[in-house]
């Protein structure tokens, strides 16, 4: 009953809304620079993994309920596309870019 959508600005946030009041729920700081490209909630709704619009295409996975970030993380230059957590582990998500396709492992605060 919620969606998420990132804002395009030099320090943006994370808008959480309720889909049936149309109202915002919360607003959760990034560690983003000039944008959001991308966003993907883990399959039991409790992590969020967002993928920045700056130049190393950080990588940032938050429970969205707790506002914590659990996760940040540089990548690299190459853009990148698309994000996806894995159906039935939410410790782990994929992105897909021009070049690469990456299976990521959250590990405590460290992605792997």
């Amino acid at each position: 009953m919620i969606i998420a959508t990132g804002e395009a600005s030099p320090n943006p946030s994370i808008h959480i809304w309720n889909i049936i009041t149309l109202e915002p729920y919360k607003i959760i700081e990034t560690n983003h620079k000039n944008g959001i490209l991308h966003l993907a909630f883990s399959k039991d709704g409790e992590f969020l993994v967002s993928v920045g619009y700056d130049r190393y295409y950080s990588i940032q996975v938050t429970n969205w309920m707790s506002e914590e970030i659990l996760v940040f993380r540089n990548t690299d230059a190459a853009p990148i596309l698309d994000v996806t957590f894995h159906n039935y582990n939410r410790y782990e998500f994929v992105t897909v870019g021009y070049y690469n396709i990456a299976v990521w492992q959250i590990e405590g605060r460290s992605l792997s």
